[in-house]
This record gives structure tokens, sequence and C-alpha cells, in this order.
């Protein structure tokens, strides 16, 4: 009974219908209008595998549905598109996937390519003896890799207007071959169960016929035995020998041995085992990969863009490299302008604490030696030369060093 429960589940499922197991019971519902027309019975259906249940329809395997849904499976497979809605909050998700250590999201500006998962639905037929077997297996294929599907995901109905035509022909190739892989214990299974029934039966007859043969020989050497002792009695001898030739001719040894190979051969054909396996379905079932670019807060007032690509589906962000060194990084420091660093290549700026890495110009003071960022160092417009706040002065509207300060000092007071 289980593998009734089964082959419904995944037939219903197959097909793009909700399915809802309790224990021994199925509930299903959107059921595609093809079927509902096919079978002549509109949804939901409830079913119960166990007992008869007030509502619910008591399934056994001489169900009519059973032989209904055997002759859907014959027909053509069709093909079926969904997407995903995965309904996100970015500012929530992203940080969940990659901390912002020194910044933190003020906006999102998104864009997306569609990507698509390739489900294909098989109906594998196996056909042994008197017995017909029908499995479901449902295979998806993402990126020409054989994926295992949250079928927790909600599903809606696709947008034909979202859809580029797409070939599937790698990717079908691909669920064969899984298939295979799938199907072959059962096929094994079945193959070593019909090859010992197989084994008896062949030897069942070479016993029967064996003895027929052995039964012939011993009449035959009895008529031999007589003849041999009644050599005196011309007429007895004369009718034993008749005796002799009719049972040769009515009991041919390569006559027997012929009519045993034919009822070897009906065995091995009867035994065999014939595997047919159809295409149900083919759902195409498209998501979005986003292409992010975040406005940061990095200062107060101080906002940089960076960019992120995220993928849903594994909930991952897209690879995330340090501007310097290149190294990909877990988390995101950015600095004053706006470069993502990893923790090797970033320091902070001596004179405002702010982070810069090295792919940023930095200068330092010729005073006190401070490596200073591109918002703190102060050229003086006598010298020329590189100071912080701190060795730096200004008068009238100049900037000038405190070296460059004390000599027009003293050129005053000369």
């Amino acid at each position: 009974m289980n593998e009734l429960i089964n082959f419904y589940s995944k037939f219903f499922k197959s097909i793009g219908c909700n399915v809802q197991q309790r224990e021994r019971e199925l509930v299903v519902s959107e059921i595609p209008a093809n079927f509902e027309k096919f079978s002549g019975k509109k949804g939901p259906y409830f079913f119960s595998f166990d007992r008869e249940r007030e509502g619910y329809e008591y399934v056994s395997q001489s169900h009519y549905l059973v032989k209904t849904i055997k002759e859907f499976l014959e027909g053509r497979g069709e093909t079926t598109l969904l997407r995903i809605d995965f309904g996100i909050n970015f500012k929530e998700e992203i940080p969940k996937r990659i901390p912002f250590l020194n910044s933190e999201i003020r906006s999102i500006n998104k864009n997306s390519t569609n990507r698509f998962i390739f489900k294909f639905s098989f109906a594998t037929t196996f056909q042994y003896l008197n017995e017909k077997e029908t499995v479901i297996n449902q295979i998806y294929v993402l990126d020409n890799k054989i994926i295992d599907f949250d079928n927790s995901l909600n599903l809606a109905e696709g947008n034909k207007r979202d859809f580029q035509e797409v070939s599937a022909e790698k990717e079908y190739s691909l669920a064969r071959e899984e298939l295979k892989k799938i199907i072959l214990p059962k096929t094994e299974e079945l193959k070593k169960k019909l090859g010992e029934q197989l084994n008896n039966e062949i030897a069942r007859i070479n016993q029967l016929y064996q003895n027929n043969l052995s039964e012939v020989e011993e009449q035959e050497n009895s008529l031999k035995k007589q003849i041999e002792a009644n050599r005196e009695d011309r007429d007895k001898v004369k009718r034993l020998n008749k005796m002799l030739e009719n049972l040769n001719e009515n009991s041919n040894k390569n006559k027997i041995k012929e009519e045993e190979q034919e009822f070897i051969q009906k065995e091995i054909r009867k035994h065999g085992l014939k595997i047919d396996t159809k295409l149900v379905n083919t759902t195409i079932i498209y998501f979005p990969f986003y292409n992010l670019n975040l406005t940061m807060e990095v200062e107060k007032n101080n906002l940089k863009i960076i960019e992120l690509g995220y993928d849903p589906l594994k909930k991952i962000v897209s690879p995330v490299h340090c501007k310097s060194c290149g190294k990909e990084v877990k988390e995101i420091i950015l600095c004053s302008s706006g470069h993502i660093t990893c923790r090797e290549c970033g320091d902070k700026c001596a004179s405002c604490g702010s982070v810069y890495c090295k792919s940023c110009q930095t200068k330092k003071c010729e005073e006190c030696g401070r490596t200073l960022c591109s918002h703190c160092w102060n050229r003086c417009d006598a010298c020329g030369k590189i100071f912080c706040d701190y060795h730096i002065t200004k008068n009238n509207g100049k900037k000038i060093c405190k070296s460059c300060e004390r000599k027009q000092v003293k050129i005053f007071r000369i």
C-alpha cells in the first residue's frame, strides 16, 4: 500500500498539483485542467489508503484512477511554466549573508536576470510475468547539474512574458542518464528475482522431460530383454519387435528434446523484463538572479555605492573581493573612498579615524610621519609639503605649515 501512496503522490506532484499527505491520506488540489478533463473528475481529490472515511475516496489497486493515471501517462509529455516567488526584504536579507562592519544600507536598486531549473517527470513501467508496475521519478537540472529541489519553495504560475525560449536538450540528456542510475537497483532486483524463478522453471522442465526419457528408455530396455529371453519363440519376438518399433515411433527422443527446448524458450520469454520509460511532464521553473546596487552610509552623510550579486535559491551573495589584493572576503569593510577592503589592506587614518585602503591616495605628514587619508592631508602653500591638521595653520585663507610660519615671523621681525 505504501507503493500505491507514493505512486499517487509522485504522479500528482509531477503534473504540478499541490499534494498534502496526512499519514495514509492524500489531499490533492490545483489539478491541471487537462487532467480533470481526461479523468472526468474535478478537484480537489481526497484519498484514503487505509479505510473508508467520510468525504474521502478509499483507494486500492483496483481504484479506477490507477488505470486512468496509467492511460494518461501513455500520452505525450507536456511542458509547464512556473516561477519561484521568494518575497525578499533585501535590507534584512543581505546583511544575514555577509556582514557590513562599518557601514549600513541606505537604499537598494536592483535588476535581475532569469535562471532556469528544468524538472523532468518520468514514468517508468516494469512489465514482467503478469505484472505491470509504474514508478514516477522527478529529476531537477540546474546549470547542467542534477540538483535536489526544495519542494517547500513558493511556486506560482509562470508568465510567458517573463520567459525566453530555452533549449532543454542537454538537460534532458542529463536527466535520462540520472534516471538510469535511479532505476538500476530496481532493475537489478527484478532481473535477479526473474532469473531465480526462470532457473527453477528450467530445472522443473528438465526434470519432467528427463523423467519422460527415462521412462521410454526403461520400456525400451524391458522390451529388449524380453526379445533376448524369447529368441526361440518367433511369434512372440515378432510381437515384441513390433511393440519396440511402435514405442520408438510414438516417443521419438529427439522430438522430446525439441519439445523440452521449446518449453524452455517459452519460459525465457515469459520471464523477460520489459522496461518502458516515458516523459510525463517537463516543468521549467524560473527564478531571478539579482544584481544589486547598494547605497551605503560609511560615515555620517558619506554615501558610497557598491555592487553585489545575490542568488535567492542558494541564499548566497556572489564572491566579494578586496579592491587592493583581490582576496575574497567574507565581510564587507568600506574605506572612506568606497573601496571594499580586507583587514590586511585596510587601516585607519591617523587624523580622522576613517578607514583607508592600499588603493586609496594617502600621504604622510612631513612633520610627524602619520599616514593621512585623502580628506585629511594638507599641502603647504609656501613649501608645497604635506602636513596633518595639527602641523598646519590657516593664514589669510592660505595653508601654512608651522615651519614656514616661523620663517615668515622671523623675516617680519628683521
